[in-house]
């Protein structure tokens, strides 16, 4: 595809260019581009398009301007024997050199502009943009399609065009993820509906939030596609840093959607739900009179019933919703963590209040102290690493 639109502007360029720019085609870039055309690769060609870009000293331009006769005619030093994509030889005169380096940027530009296209191309077929016409969710294989295009055009760039066209073709790649994040941005339930965990129904999952969990499975398996790119292809990111960082900006994006528009409302809804659990143990009585603490010894249990009802209320919701989050990612195993520092700082808040409170009233807390630290470890198993909440617990 490139060398063919490499001959086609070349054709268009020689037609409408000055007698300066004619000449400029003959000499310096016409032998670079005989060669590349042989080997198939237009690296040599984006070579010149830096080198020309660059300019040169002045010694060097007066070398190339005013020493044909001790060098010989210009001609003979730009035959694509002699010719050296160095800046110091890449063109003669700077009007010559930024006429030249606008020619074949053009032709750079073209290629990236159709590799754009082909990156865009699996995005616009998942998600269609029809009058009348409500997209369903893309399925794994349409994303899987999608992390194949990234990873040919990829190989592509560094075989055509090596270190000097990857990086152009990797942004490309990250606008194409700047896309798909618009896309599954524009399909996620903001409604009432979606901020329902449905406490009386046994905390099912309503379809609202069921839509977006599957939103983010897709997003999550993108973003873990992404992540494995340059492991997968690691000589094509050998060639420099700027390739790793276009990767690191999109799977940066990625997360930044997971988390701001989908992890984090959901984490605040059921902290929401749980928090008012934990504000019923205002409602136990922490400070019994000798006969009722006579009466529990004979049977009744040590448990306050608001955290028998916490322990079943986030059983329910491993079981029904956090489930179904993608836990193979970093970002969702954040947010769980922070999920469980914020219901044990609720927890240590209410505590404090409780009033009146005796002897038999700290046992109690105590026993409550170890049935949350229970319900809390299917949050995050390291309820040590949460600092400052667990030190207060």
């Amino acid at each position: 595809h490139f060398l063919r639109s490499l001959t086609d502007a070349l054709d268009s360029l020689v037609d409408s260019t000055s007698k300066q720019c004619h000449s400029l085609l003959q000499g310096a870039p016409h032998g670079v581009l005989s060669r590349s055309q042989e080997r198939g690769n237009p690296a040599a060609l984006l070579a010149l398009v830096e080198a020309l870009g660059e300019g040169t000293s002045s010694e060097a331009q007066t070398g190339l301007i005013e020493g044909e006769e001790e060098h010989g005619p210009m001609s003979e030093r730009l035959s694509p024997s002699s010719l050296s994509l160095a800046p110091e030889t890449a063109g003669g005169s700077h009007e010559e050199r930024t006429v030249g380096a606008e020619a074949l940027r053009s032709l750079r530009d073209l290629y990236l502009g159709q590799s754009l296209q082909r990156l865009c191309r699996p995005i616009e077929q998942m998600f269609p943009s029809q009058e009348g016409y409500q997209a369903a969710i893309p399925s794994k294989h349409d994303l899987q399609a999608l992390l194949r295009v990234m990873q040919t055009e990829v190989v592509s760039a560094l075989a055509e065009g090596g270190p000097l066209l990857l990086p152009h073709v990797l942004q490309g790649m990250v606008k194409a993820v700047y896309l798909f994040c618009a896309k599954i941005e524009a399909m996620i339930n903001t409604g009432e509906g979606a901020r329902k965990l449905y406490p009386l129904r046994g905390w099912m999952l309503g379809y609202e939030k069921e839509h977006n969990l599957q939103l983010l499975q897709l997003v999550a398996l993108l973003h873990h596609g992404l992540q494995r790119l340059p492991q997968e292809l690691a000589p094509a990111f050998r060639v420099g840093v700027s390739c790793t960082k276009a990767v690191a900006e999109a799977v940066g994006a990625l997360e930044t959607l997971a988390v701001v528009n989908l992890v984090h409302p959901y984490m605040v809804d059921i902290a929401t739900e749980l928090g008012g659990t934990l504000a019923e143990m205002h409602l136990e009585n922490y400070a019994p009179l000798p006969q009722e603490q006579e009466q529990g010894d004979k049977g009744q249990t040590m448990n306050s019933r608001f955290i028998s009802t916490f322990q079943a209320a986030v059983e329910a919701l491993r079981k029904h919703h956090l489930s179904r989050f993608p836990l193979q990612c970093e970002f969702v195993s954040r947010a769980f963590k922070a999920l469980a520092g914020r219901l044990l700082r609720l927890y240590v808040s209410h505590a404090a209040l409780v009033r009146p409170l005796n002897e038999a009233g700290k046992a109690k807390i105590t026993n409550d102290m170890a049935m949350l630290e229970t319900a809390l470890y299917s949050l995050h198993p390291k309820l040590a690493e949460l600092g400052a909440p667990y030190l207060e617990l």
